[in-house]
């Protein structure tokens, strides 16, 4: 993430700096302990100025978001939601946000707590679409994420 100690040259000839190494790595050091890399992928998660665009940061989510990582589906989540660095895609969206929930690592609150408070209407009702699957949700599809979608959501985590 530093290349300051190479020579330029060498740093752009190897795409360095290289967020998606980086957090690789991050992961390893912070299964095995190391708070220091714990907290470097929390600025990770939010994008703290760590990465150029939105594309890259898309693309480390969807590395960890595939090792099974709830934080990093539900941010994964909301970029599709806003078609932020990836494609604007609801179903997608809503697909995240139920595999995040049903980890059991996210809770309801932490759900798009990055996100403006109002859902998209197309994602919100994916995702009441999701929870009607699997017999949680008997509420209208309307796109509105009220106390009994919520309700029907926290039941997800195992």
């Amino acid at each position: 993430m530093n290349p300051q100690s190479i020579p330029g040259s060498l740093a752009r000839q190897m795409d360095l700096p290289d967020p998606v190494a980086a957090a690789k790595l991050y992961e390893s050091a912070a299964a095995q302990g190391s708070q220091d890399a714990r907290a470097a992928l929390e600025k990770f998660m939010a994008g703290d100025g760590v990465f150029d665009s939105p594309e890259a940061r898309a693309k480390w989510l969807e590395h960890a978001a595939g090792n099974g990582n709830a934080q990093a589906m539900n941010a994964l989540g909301l970029m599709h939601e806003q078609g932020n660095g990836v494609a604007y895609d609801p179903a997608r969206a809503a697909e995240l946000y139920v595999a995040a929930l049903e980890t059991g690592d996210l809770d309801v609150s932490s759900l798009r707590a990055s996100g403006p408070r109002r859902w998209d209407r197309d994602t919100a009702v994916e995702f009441q679409i999701l929870l009607q699957e699997r017999g949680l949700y008997d509420g209208a599809l309307d796109g509105i994420i009220g106390g009994g979608t919520l309700g029907a959501a926290r039941r997800l985590a195992p």
